[in-house]
C-alpha cells in the first residue's frame, strides 16, 4: 500500500517552494508587485497539486519524488532564466509555458502509471 502522506508532503513542499520564490520576487521588485504575481504563483504551483493527487492514489511514492525533483529543477531554471539571465524580452513567457509542460508531464505520468496498474490486475 502506498503511503498516502506523500501527497501532503509534495503539496507542502510545492507551497513552500513557490512561497519562497514569490517572497524573492516581492523583495526584488516591490514597487512593481501586482496581483498577477499571485496568479502566476498559483499557476506554477498547479503541477504540485497533480502530485498531491498522485500521492493520494495508488501511484508509487518514488514516481512522486522523481517528478517533484523534476518540477523543482524546472522551476529553479525558470526563475534563473527569467530573473537573473534573461535572453530576450519574452523570457517571462516561461511562467506560462513551463507549468503547462509540467502539468502535461504529471498528468501523462499519472495516466501511464494508472494504465500499468490496471493491466497488472
Amino acid at each position: 500500500m502506498v503511503d498516502k502522506r506523500i501527497g501532503y508532503f509534495s503539496l507542502g513542499f510545492g507551497f513552500s517552494f513557490v512561497a519562497h520564490q514569490l517572497f524573492q520576487a516581492v523583495r526584488r521588485t516591490e514597487p512593481a508587485f501586482s496581483s498577477l504575481d499571485i496568479i502566476f504563483a498559483f499557476w506554477s504551483l498547479s503541477p504540485f497539486f497533480i502530485l498531491f493527487r498522485m500521492g493520494r492514489t495508488q501511484v508509487s511514492k518514488w514516481i512522486v519524488f522523481l517528478l517533484m525533483a523534476v518540477f523543482v529543477a524546472a522551476n529553479v531554471l525558470l526563475h534563473k532564466e527569467v530573473f537573473y539571465t534573461p535572453a530576450s524580452s519574452t523570457a517571462a513567457l516561461g511562467f506560462i509555458f513551463v507549468p503547462l509542460f509540467l502539468n502535461i508531464l504529471a498528468a501523462g505520468t499519472w495516466v501511464f502509471a494508472w494504465l500499468i496498474k490496471r493491466s497488472s490486475n
